[in-house]
């Protein structure tokens, strides 16, 4: 292992004098660490590289007020700047060697000095800027090792330093990969029957603090585009690629810093490769960076992961995605996979979450299924934004929007009278979300089941006064003539409250088409409490290619005034109860529509 660590910036010097400025910090130097070994005995060896850049030095304080000597009056002096972090650089190459891997870690940049005091003792007005985080890259390449060969390249930025004073800004997050020095892994194995695996992982560096008055920095984006890759001589292949963009800086009375955009696409096709897989294994993961904290709170990122994977034989094909944490808002997660082989399954998973006292506290959505010929799956979770477009064509589909926007809420409304009935005049919606599965599109028949499921957590002390949880169901989609089985579960709080089998897609299609539940009281009773914890999932079966369903729903608390549920709606619940449904279930409300709708804020938001 060959290890290089790049020198610390020296710190600046504190003014000396009444009035001296503080020196700035110097930047910390670069580390480049460079392995290669060629391995000819059968013992497993690692060829590894780690380069650690240098820390950027603090800026110096500048000296006080006062008074020199000659009886010169001097102003505080101005604060030194931090110096920026050295960047890390690793390579790992091995030949015959089982292992390769290469960490590249970028150092912080420095802190900035304060300004002199005051002869009040309080501190001067002239601040500086802390230094950036340093650059981060690494490289692994295995080609060939003995009985398995695995490349594992992490790459870690360095953290901006904090700044201090009005008009400045944290210093930025360092960056990763890049066209110039992009991070990657490949292994290759030509022994029949080896197994390979490349992973990649690279982070952005966050953005420095700010101190008074400073705004805080902004994260580092982290993207990756094909940067994994390999091949194996019918074993098993395994890929996996990770972007994480980096936290925005957090500011005492200033503004947060915007997080850095996590994004990852890659794009494999094994039957290009020299040799073929009996399995493909790939996982790719993004996360964005949360918005800095402060009295204006930074925007949090998007995690966007996005996954195309063919391959000859067997695949297994997932993506995850993670938006940033916010305070009002939080970043887009979307995970896409495409996956295309003979038999195998896929997966896409989207997350995110806000960081408390707010009504939604989290949200997040899964679907998964089986391949056989090609199949795409989707998965988006959001919070505060506008509900993602229906998709009726994919072969797993699963969106939750938590405290989805007016317009949203209203275009549900607006065509389906019998929710907007049952929601009343000014109801505070909690998520609009959209379920569905069908079988693998070109697929060779044979019966498949796709299961997709959204989850959200709602603090309900947010919310006052406290009614009742209502859900409606509408947009019933039916795809070709295949559907065998559709099965609906509700869960709140973990009881399952509604649970309906369908066996055929028109029936399911009749059930969410314009159809609300009244599921009983959020004040007292089984769904009463300072959290609610909701679960809606969906599973379709199908026989036939192309062929399945989807449907939508939304979810919220109506207000207080409500009257005797019509015949039509009573009518509807009973039905339903006579299908198994929840046992919580009671009659719909039917009233005259009002022109507000309320969103999912916190009382002190609205």
């Amino acid at each position: 292992m060959v290890t290089i660590i790049g020198s610390d910036g020296p710190d600046g010097w504190d003014g000396a004098t009444f009035g001296a400025p503080g020196r700035g910090g110097l930047g910390g130097g670069t580390a480049v660490a460079s392995a290669s070994v060629n391995n000819i005995s059968s013992h497993a060896v690692v060829t590894g590289a780690i380069a650690i850049g240098g820390k950027g030095g603090h800026g110096g304080n500048g000296g006080d007020e006062g008074d020199d000597t000659n009886g010169v009056h001097w102003v505080p002096g101005v604060a030194g700047a931090g110096g920026p972090g050295g960047n890390g650089y690793a390579t790992a190459t091995a030949t015959t060697t089982n292992s390769a891997v290469a960490i590249g870690i970028g150092g912080n940049g420095g802190a900035s000095g304060f300004p002199g005091h005051l002869s009040t003792g309080e501190l001067g007005v002239g601040g500086a800027k802390g230094g950036a985080g340093g650059f981060a890259s690494a490289r692994s390449t295995n080609y060939n090792g003995l009985t398995f060969a695995s490349a594992t390249s992490t790459a870690t930025a360095g953290a901006g330093g904090t700044s201090y004073g009005f008009g400045k800004v944290g210093g930025a997050g360092g960056g990763v990969g890049g066209a110039l020095s992009p991070s990657m892994a490949a292994a290759g194995e030509s022994t029949v029957g080896a197994a390979a695996t490349a992973v990649m992982s690279q982070t952005g560096g966050a953005g420095g603090g700010g101190l008074g008055g400073a705004s805080g920095g902004a994260g580092a984006a982290s993207s990756s585009i094909n940067m994994v890759t390999g091949y194996a001589n019918g074993g098993a292949l395994t890929l996996s690629q990770t972007d994480v963009g980096g936290a925005g800086g957090n500011s005492d009375i200033g503004a947060g810093g915007k997080g850095g955009a996590g994004t990852s696409s890659l794009t494999f096709n094994d039957n290009l490769s020299p040799t073929t897989s009996a399995v493909v294994n790939a996982t790719v993961s993004a996360t964005g960076g949360g918005g800095g904290y402060g009295p204006t709170p930074g925007a949090s990122a998007a995690g966007t992961a996005t996954l195309v994977l063919t391959g000859a034989n067997e695949v297994h094909a997932a993506t995850s995605a993670t938006g940033g944490t916010g305070i009002l808002l939080a970043g887009l997660a979307t995970a896409s996979t495409t996956a295309t082989g003979l038999s195998g399954d896929l997966s896409a998973s989207a997350n995110n979450a806000l960081l408390g006292g707010q009504l939604i506290e989290s949200v997040s959505s899964t679907t998964s299924g089986v391949v056989n010929g090609t199949s795409a799956a989707k998965a988006v979770a959001g919070i505060g934004a506008a509900a993602v477009q229906f998709s009726g064509s994919l072969q797993g589909v699963a969106f939750i929007e938590g405290a989805p926007t007016l317009a949203s809420a209203n275009t549900v409304l607006n065509s389906n009278t019998n929710i907007k009935a049952a929601f009343g005049p000014a109801p505070v919606f909690f998520g609009i979300g959209e379920l569905g599965g069908a079988h693998s599109a070109a697929g060779t028949g044979g019966s498949q089941t796709v299961t997709s499921s959204f989850t959200e957590t709602v603090d309900l002390t947010q919310l006052n006064p406290l009614q009742d949880l209502v859900v409606g169901f509408y947009k019933g989609t039916t795809v070709g003539t295949g559907v065998t089985g559709v099965t609906l579960d509700l869960y709140a709080d973990g009881t399952d409250v509604i649970h309906q089998t369908f066996a055929t897609a028109a029936a399911a299609k009749t059930y969410f088409t314009n159809h609300a539940i009244d599921l009983g009281s959020l004040a007292s009773g089984p769904l009463s409490g300072s959290t609610l914890t909701l679960q809606a999932t969906l599973s379709v079966t199908t026989s036939a290619a192309g062929s399945g369903f989807y449907g939508e729903l939304i979810l919220g608390d109506p207000p207080a005034a409500k009257v005797s549920a019509s015949p039509n709606a009573f009518a509807q619940v009973m039905a339903a109860m006579g299908s198994s449904s929840g046992a919580l279930s009671v009659a719909i409300a039917s009233v005259a529509s009002g022109a507000r709708t309320t969103l999912a804020v916190p009382s002190h938001f609205a």
